[in-house]
């Protein structure tokens, strides 16, 4: 329970403290988009990574 407590509390100020830094709230949106692209990201490398590998087509002249 102490665990969970503390880590709230470093989550909420660590969120007061990085929303008070001038660059963060002149440009929030993208702060925010940049969270939910790097978020998202992990997801979309695993999709691409199971896509099945086309075999090489034979050359000309080859023999199969």
């Amino acid at each position: 329970m102490t665990g969970g407590i503390g880590w709230i509390a470093i989550l909420v100020l660590g969120g007061f403290l990085f929303g008070n830094i001038p660059v963060v709230r002149r440009n929030f949106t993208l702060v925010i988009l940049a969270i939910i692209v790097v978020s998202v990201l992990p997801g979309i490398i695993a999709v691409f990574r199971q896509q099945p590998q086309t075999p090489p087509a034979p050359r000309g002249g080859e023999s199969v």
